[in-house]
């Protein structure tokens, strides 16, 4: 159990951070050398996210990708407003997990009426990212949450307040060798399916994970993209994304280009954690699936934006989790000269989700839409 005061060093790439017990926002201050933000840009919520490659906001939770925090940041202040005090309920727990590392902070007893907090710090030291355990309040309300970062006169924009208080999850107990004990499953070949239940007790969260070799071969000449728009670093830049439909015939596209990364906390259910621009992340690119049972259908699709213009250079791979599946799509047949790829299928048949291995490949998004029938009207877009 975590303690006021304590540090840690971070492993991973990606810090989640959830709270149990206090309905309110988490917000996030980018901070420079002097522990200050430069200006309101660097404060950062929900609404108004302008560092979506950094901070992706989630049902009660933040969640960070440290590769994509721009140089000049040295710390990050991770804040929260709420609308009661924090010490209300008596149970408030909060939670950080990045890589290998999961731990909890009971923070109630280390307040009283205080609505607004920084409960943790995350920065660098000695090339290294740390957090610290904060647990300051602030009795004064949220402007003197955002003085004490140097951001005073910044008022919160309206937003959604977030879901009622809901204890934090227990983690899944681990087997005796230390990790989980999942059925593995490879779809070899187009047209190959897997049934993923949807029994709430088998778990009804669905992480996507897309990976790929980062650097193209040498000589590779760039993408369509990349010379379209000036991009060009020699790092190959895929995109993962879906067209989703749900129950009801509502439809939509979540994806880096155009910058709508799903969401966590209302319709569709489905969101992107980040837009990994050179395949520098060690987790690649994540969408998770958090209501499965409210939708029809997912097309899961890669886009190779820039870097290369063969999947048969980036090895991509497509990883589907459950509690306790794990299905594995390999890019292995790539049609030459072919940009778009749509890698699998999920389509609700009542008692589960059905994924079929596609892995078929297009110039672009329309031809694809058009082969599966979506019907959305395309335009040229740019990151």
């Amino acid at each position: 159990m975590l303690v006021r005061g304590q540090r840690q060093v971070l492993e991973g790439d990606t810090v989640h951070v959830s709270l149990g017990g206090a309905a309110g926002n988490f917000v996030c201050f980018l901070l420079d050398a002097g522990n200050k933000v430069p200006d309101g840009s660097h404060v950062v919520v929900a609404r108004g996210n302008g560092f979506r490659q950094v901070f992706s906001f989630e049902g009660n939770g933040v969640q960070m990708t440290l590769s994509a925090v721009p140089a000049a940041v040295q710390r990050i202040g991770v804040g929260f407003t709420s609308t009661l005090p924090l010490a209300a309920s008596g149970k408030g727990v909060l939670s950080v997990q990045c890589g290998n590392f999961s731990d909890s902070y009971a923070f109630a007893p280390d307040f009283s009426q205080e609505q607004d907090a920084v409960f943790l710090e995350v920065y660098r030291k000695d090339g290294k990212w740390r957090f610290s355990v904060e647990a300051q309040g602030f009795s004064k309300g949220f402007s003197s949450l955002a003085e004490h970062y140097g951001a005073a006169g910044f008022t919160l924009p309206p937003a959604s307040p977030m879901p009622a208080p809901v204890p934090p999850s227990p983690s899944p107990a681990p087997s005796p060798s230390g990790s989980l004990s999942l059925s593995k499953v490879t779809l070899e070949k187009r047209g190959e399916k897997k049934l993923l239940s949807l029994e709430k007790k088998e778990g009804q969260r669905i992480h996507i994970n897309l990976n790929w070799d980062s650097g193209a071969p040498t000589g590779a000449k760039k993408g369509f993209f990349s010379s379209l728009f000036g991009g060009g670093s020699g790092d190959v830049d895929l995109d993962l994304g879906c067209m989703f439909e749900l129950q009801d015939g509502r439809k939509g596209v979540i994806q880096p280009l155009g910058g709508y990364l799903g969401s966590g906390s209302e319709d569709p259910f489905i969101y992107l954690d980040k837009d990994d621009r050179s395949g520098g992340a060690s987790d690649g690119e994540n969408m998770y699936i958090l209501k499965p049972e409210i939708l029809r259908r997912v097309l899961v699709f890669a886009l190779i934006y820039e870097g290369t213009a063969r999947f048969s250079d980036v090895n991509g791979r497509l990883t589907i989790k459950t509690s306790n599946e794990e299905i594995t799509i390999r890019l292995d047949n790539p049609d030459a000269g072919k940009r778009f790829c749509a890698v699998g299928l999920f389509e609700n048949r009542g008692h589960g989700l059905e994924l079929s291995k596609e892995e078929r490949y297009f110039d672009n998004h329309q031809p694809c839409d058009e082969h599966y029938g979506f019907g959305f009207n395309w335009k040229a877009g740019r990151k």
